[in-house]
């Protein structure tokens, strides 16, 4: 059995694998999928740019034109909301309205019409009968 003195000599003398070493792979090489075997160390130029050039930091111009245009899409998009319900609520009062008019128009030609027509028939009872004496 080995003793705990040999499993610290066996690990101190272990090292870590190095991942960033180019290992010469040969062309005819693939791994599981087919691809190259060597795919994950291959970098673009994109990649590469990147990776040298970092991110910019914004400048106040660049905020500026930020809140400038979430200010004017804010706008326009509560402009357009109240717009939508303004007209939603108009067409719904029109309605309502338009309704109440047209039904007291209605009912104040009825009555007229029904007044001619009373008067008419009163009047033919009137001439056609023969009164009573």
């Amino acid at each position: 059995m080995a003793s705990n003195n040999d499993n610290d000599n066996a690990f101190q003398k272990w090292t870590i694998p190095d991942f960033e070493q180019d290992i010469a792979l040969g062309d005819d090489e693939t791994d599981l999928f087919g691809r190259p075997a060597n795919w994950y160390q291959e970098k673009t130029s994109e990649q590469q740019e990147a990776k040298e050039e970092g991110p910019t930091p914004l400048t106040l111009e660049d905020i500026e034109a930020i809140r400038a245009s979430a200010y004017e899409d804010g706008f326009n998009e509560g402009k357009e909301a109240g717009f939508n319900q303004g007209l939603e609520e108009g067409k719904l009062q029109g309605l309502s309205e338009g309704h109440q008019a047209g039904l007291k128009q209605g009912v104040e030609e009825g009555l007229q019409e029904g007044q001619v027509r009373i008067d008419a028939q009163t009047f033919t009872l009137a001439t056609t009968c023969v009164p009573f004496t």
